[in-house]
């Protein structure tokens, strides 16, 4: 709830103003215009103005965490873990006005009685020792202004069997006395708690405050012990005879005067005997001192304080700084594993059970729109905790030589790409202490294709153009040649071809006619072998026959011859 006055506004924006349901007003002054001259010369009334102040009740809700001091917190003995969501029961207690009270919803009279809270918490040692001069604090009655009347709250969560189904469940009773104003059934506490040294199966641990008590007062009974020596041996006990002005003695101021009746001073007054312990205590204070360190694990090496780290080899110093780093780096990590995490987990629960509408955030230099009402597990979340095991001049070198080795790989391809170097810059940047790396750094995902430059334009282009043209010429140039040899050769290959043609055709007439002169030849020689034939079978013929005709007349002759032997007389030997 706020409240907001506006002075000389205009009838509309009036009009506006009050037409938002969460506005109500409060006082409001009308104010008649000056009236102004008219086409016709008619005086016309000006337009209005109003004087508003108005109240503007906000009704979204937000998630918040605060801080509340240990004796207002009260938690059962039997919890056996330092996250207070374990409890069996918890509650706090706090001074709350009435008018604080009914900004939270609560209809609680001006009269309301907050006896039998039988709340001490301010007379905790803890709230004591915050208060300053010891000065206490004072109740205020509400004389003259009942709203601004404090009463003790006590907001109460504990589990209880309320609706008597035999099971208990989780609930929240917020009380002023005896007088119960809320009375309700959650999901959790809303409590988160933490503790640097965690001790087991209690709330409770101990801090480094605990750790260093006995140390600090060692220290300080040996501090006070080295000073009374050296008061001791500036203002030792002193020996005196009865020669000695007693008056004189007692009167213990810087060079004063001491009279004495004597010759000899020393043989009448003498100083007791004091043996200085300076060499003796220092060594005890520097033991404690590493003692405590020892315990804490906060030295002076990552302090910065130790003025002979200089002469020391800084391997040594760096062994030791991170030594004590650890430890101090174990106390960080129970804080954001028993602190932060239950507090981040908290605070998401209340957002995912009672958002009720989308919000647009800046996240990572970006706005984006988030609806905690589409949360519905827890899935897909986790809470990471950024501890570094070093400081941040060490990360700075680590990751330093980190993106030089990574110059170094980017000559192989696909091995580093642009990506991982927007990274390993985004990384020194949040170790520098940038929150946005974008205000150094471009991302190459979210960059758009860009136009490549036009090449003509380069003075280098433009003579390889040049060079590239000249020998395109010589090309041309070279290639013309080619083809009117290659013509040449075309030319003369048909010439060889026509002319091998016509041998060929010429060739195929030559041994057409000469085919045809065998042909013939072997026709006639045909035609006279079967004339051969015709006159060698005639001749054969002629041959029979003659032969066939000397054959008959040799019958013929032999026939005769026979004839003529029958008929003639035989003729006696001798005789012819």
């Amino acid at each position: 709830m706020q409240i907001e006055s506006y002075d000389d506004i205009s009838d509309d924006v009036y009009h506006l103003l009050i037409q938002d349901p969460s506005v109500t007003v409060l006082e409001h002054t009308e104010h008649q215009g000056e009236a102004m001259a008219g086409p016709n010369g008619q005086p016309m009334p000006g337009e209005p103005t109003h004087d508003v102040k108005v109240r503007i009740l906000n009704k979204e809700g937000c998630a918040k965490y605060a801080v509340i001091p240990p004796e207002e917190l009260l938690i059962s003995v039997d919890t056996r873990s330092p996250n207070p969501k374990n409890a069996p029961f918890i509650q706090h207690r706090t001074r709350k006005t009435i008018s604080a009270l009914r900004e939270m919803g609560y209809d609680v009279q001006d009269d309301i009685s907050d006896a039998g809270s039988n709340s001490n918490a301010d007379a905790e040692p803890q709230a004591v020792s915050r208060q300053r001069n010891g000065e206490m604090r004072t109740d205020f009655d509400g004389a003259g202004d009942p709203s601004q009347r404090e009463v003790w709250y006590r907001e109460s969560y504990a589990f209880v069997d309320f609706d008597g189904d035999g099971m208990a469940e989780a609930r929240k009773v917020c009380m002023v006395g005896d007088t119960v104003l809320e009375n309700e059934e959650v999901e959790e506490w809303p409590f988160a708690g933490w503790t640097p040294y965690q001790q087991l199966f209690q709330f409770d641990g101990r801090c480094p405050a605990d750790e260093t008590i006995e140390i600090q007062e060692v220290k300080s009974t040996l501090w006070r012990q080295s000073l009374d020596n050296i008061y001791t041996i500036n203002n030792n006990r002193t020996y005196v005879s009865d020669k000695v002005n007693l008056d004189d003695m007692l009167d213990n101021q810087i060079a004063g005067i001491v009279r004495v009746s004597g010759d000899v001073v020393g043989n009448h007054a003498m100083s007791m005997p004091i043996t200085p312990i300076g060499g003796v205590i220092q060594p005890m204070i520097e033991y404690m001192d590493s003692a405590k360190e020892n315990r804490t694990g906060f030295t002076r090496y990552n302090q910065g304080t130790d003025a002979n780290s200089l002469n020391k080899t800084a391997t040594g110093v760096r062994i030791i700084a991170e030594a004590g780093n650890e430890r101090v780096g174990l106390v960080s990590r129970s804080f954001a594993e028993q602190g932060l995490k239950p507090l981040m987990l908290g605070i998401h629960g209340l957002c995912r059970r009672h958002s009720t509408k989308a919000e647009t955030l800046r996240l990572r230099g970006k706005w984006v729109t988030i609806d905690p009402r589409s949360w519905v597990n827890r899935y897909d979340m986790t809470v990471s905790v950024g501890l570094g095991t070093s400081d941040k001049q060490m990360q700075l070198q680590g990751h330093q030589m980190l993106m030089a080795e990574q110059k170094q790989l980017a000559q192989v391809p696909g091995l580093v790409k642009p990506e991982n170097f927007f990274n390993a810059a985004a990384k020194m940047s949040e170790i520098l202490g940038e929150k946005d790396p974008g205000k150094y750094f471009s991302d190459p995902a979210k960059q758009e294709p860009q136009q490549p430059p036009d090449p003509t334009q380069d003075p280098s282009f433009q003579l390889e153009a040049k060079k590239v043209s000249q020998k395109d010429d010589e090309i041309a140039l070279k290639s013309r040649e080619v083809d009117i040899k290659d013509r040449d050769s075309m030319v003369n290959a048909d010439a060889k071809e026509a002319e091998l043609a016509l041998k060929a055709e010429m060739q195929g007439h030559d041994m057409q006619l000469q085919l045809m002169q065998a042909m013939q030849s072997m026709e006639q020689t045909m035609q006279d072998m079967r004339l051969s034939m015709e006159q060698m079978q005639m001749q054969a013929q002629g041959q029979a026959h003659s032969q066939q005709m000397a054959e008959h007349g040799a019958m013929l002759n032999e026939q005769g011859q026979a004839q003529e032997m029958t008929e003639q007389p035989e003729v006696p030997d001798g005789q012819v």
